[in-house]
């Protein structure tokens, strides 16, 4: 029989996603302590990767930014009139440059007018890290 803690753990996590985790000991029953435990070294070993995730993000973000901008001839790729962007992309460079104009009114106390384009920081990698 489960215990009343296993009963409420998956209660808020849910038994499928446990069922994953619970594999029949050799003598063939289950122990719900096994089961919290491997669920929680799998969330460990997740949470280990995220450093070289985000770095490996960050990496394939700057190397399309510097290859659009090389290709494209300007740092602002995504205003060039010869590449079109998606109606979603388009919505998602909207609210990138209302954020970066939210930051720089708020650190510098300036509101850029709506005709100037954000002005692009040479590093791509800082636009990313100040628009976070």
């Amino acid at each position: 029989m489960q215990s009343t803690f296993l009963r409420q753990v998956e209660a808020h996590i849910s038994a499928e996603r446990l069922a994953a985790y619970t594999y029949p000991l050799s003598s063939g029953h289950t122990d719900s302590k096994v089961t919290l435990a491997r669920y929680m070294l799998n969330m460990a070993l997740c949470e280990s990767l995220y450093p070289a995730l985000q770095t490996c993000e960050i990496a394939l973000r700057n190397a399309i930014h510097t290859y659009l901008a090389a290709s494209l001839g300007r740092e602002d790729w995504f205003d060039a009139p010869n590449f079109q962007l998606t109606p979603w992309a388009q919505l998602e460079v909207g609210k990138a440059k209302n954020k970066i104009n939210k930051i720089a009114n708020q650190k510098l106390g300036i509101a850029m007018p709506s005709c100037v384009r954000p002005i692009m920081p040479t590093s791509p990698a800082r636009l990313w890290r100040d628009a976070a």
